[in-house]
């Protein structure tokens, strides 16, 4: 499980190193080199509440299993990517496979420890989850510095393969907690929906919020979400039990995970970029450096675990979104003239903030969630992650493309390194703003009783 989660975060922190350089080889823009990221994480968000709840019907085991054999080989296809659109493509058919990995994950970790150790399980793992971040850009640096883009595909896919084997050898026998039908039309209103949005958000702030293609999107995404709603109240087997939204704890694990990750998304997909355009880092350093965050997230995930077996999941939780504020604030201000130190004090601070905030988080709703739905709650905090993650990027990486524009240039990583400064200090600076209202609205549950 913990190698499952390792691939995941490694893939997505390497993508997003290598983005520039992407953008460079086959000569598209950042809105549509986005996609390269966009399309992965929207992809894994659709599919998450969709695997999580196959998993609780049939069985947890294999079909884990099976997304290591899906991801190897789908991982070995994009390295022979011939274009931006075959990579976008088979990026979306890696993350079916990673789908399946993370949202059995966690259910499977509730199947095996006990109440009173779960929230140091769930530090290791978070801890884990950031050794893949931290491990990914350095390795990104690497690989860029030294040989194509296209061995960072190559490389995880042996590594997929071989722990499918692994996995076969181990886990086939856990079976399924339920006998219940899983409803396909949920699934695919679930899928329609969420796309539709990603693109919308994309293009609203390339065509603008009025264009036709943004509105019919954004329309289009409102009417199966409306549909999927509808489709959850009045079936027999939905694939989300509306009760779980009467939880106060459930609905303050999801919003916190969710919202977190979209503020988080505007340091993993802009920091690079900085690094690269703004400071004239090298590439190779810039993965080592942006490790940085990894690092400090893993070791303090473990000290977060601990402290939800202790105290809860509130106050911690809370105090990681205040460091990622302060984190998120340090980094507008990095420029030429700070040099490297403001950057890393900025790392640091985002890094304890992540390692704080994920694990209580992922707590609060796995704890919230029935036994025989351990699946369905996997899938939440996978789906949260991701569509965290895909709503984020192209609502930062639009603030950073709309000021810059408005400076003046016609495409934002081509404008002067001033103009993209005040793009990314403007942009970091939202993403604290935002971090500081998440932290209030966990901090209401701190006061609650019967808060987790």
């Amino acid at each position: 499980m913990g190698i499952g989660t390792l691939l995941s975060t490694m893939t997505a922190s390497m993508v997003n190193v290598a983005l520039p350089t992407m953008a460079t080889d086959f000569n598209v823009d950042l809105p549509t080199a986005q996609w390269i990221a966009l399309g992965f994480f929207a992809a894994v968000a659709s599919l998450h509440l969709s695997v999580g709840r196959l998993a609780d019907i049939f069985g947890r085991g294999r079909l884990f299993n099976s997304g290591f054999l899906l991801f190897g080989l789908a991982s070995l296809a994009a390295g022979l990517s011939p274009s931006v659109e075959w990579l976008i493509a088979l990026r979306i058919v890696q993350a079916i496979g990673l789908s399946i990995l993370q949202a059995n994950a966690f259910s499977l970790l509730m199947a095996v420890f006990p109440e009173e150790q779960r929230g140091r399980a769930m530090g290791y793992f978070a801890s884990i989850a950031s050794v893949g971040l931290a491990i990914g850009p350095l390795a990104g640096g690497i690989i860029l510095h030294y040989a194509s883009w296209k061995w960072m595909f190559f490389c995880l896919s042996p590594i997929s393969l071989c722990t499918f084997v692994i996995g076969v050898c181990t886990i086939q026998a856990i079976g399924p907690g339920t006998k219940q039908r899983f409803d396909i039309v949920s699934a695919a209103t679930m899928l329609f929906w969420i796309f539709p949005l990603v693109f919308g958000i994309n293009r609203g702030f390339i065509l603008g919020w009025t264009s036709s293609i943004t509105l019919s999107s954004m329309a289009l995404s409102m009417f199966f979400l409306f549909v999927f709603i509808r489709r959850q109240q009045t079936t027999n087997n939905p694939l989300v039990d509306p009760t779980l939204f009467r939880s106060f704890n459930f609905l303050t694990g999801i919003l916190t995970s969710y919202l977190g990750f979209v503020s988080l998304s505007s340091v993993t997909l802009l920091a690079p970029f900085l690094f690269q355009n703004g400071l004239k880092m090298p590439i190779a350093q810039v993965g080592l450096f942006f490790s940085i965050l990894s690092v400090v997230a893993a070791i303090t995930a473990i000290l977060a675990g601990r402290a939800v077996d202790r105290w809860g999941s509130a106050k911690p939780r809370t105090a990681g979104l205040l460091l990622m504020c302060a984190g998120y604030t340090s980094m507008a201000f990095v420029n030429p003239s700070t040099g490297i130190f403001l950057a890393l004090v900025s790392l640091a601070l985002t890094g304890m903030g992540v390692g704080f905030w994920e694990a209580p988080a992922i707590n609060t709703i796995m704890s919230s969630i029935p036994s025989d739905k351990l699946g369905l709650g996997g899938g939440f905090v996978a789906g949260s992650r991701t569509l965290g993650w895909a709503t984020g990027q192209p609502i930062f990486g639009g603030i950073f493309a709309l000021v810059v524009m408005n400076l003046g240039s016609e495409v934002a990583l081509s404008a002067p390194q001033g103009d993209q400064l005040s793009g990314f200090q403007i942009t970091f600076l939202f993403a604290a703003i935002m971090a500081l209202l998440i932290s209030i609205f966990s901090g209401i549950s701190i006061f609650r009783k019967s808060a987790l």
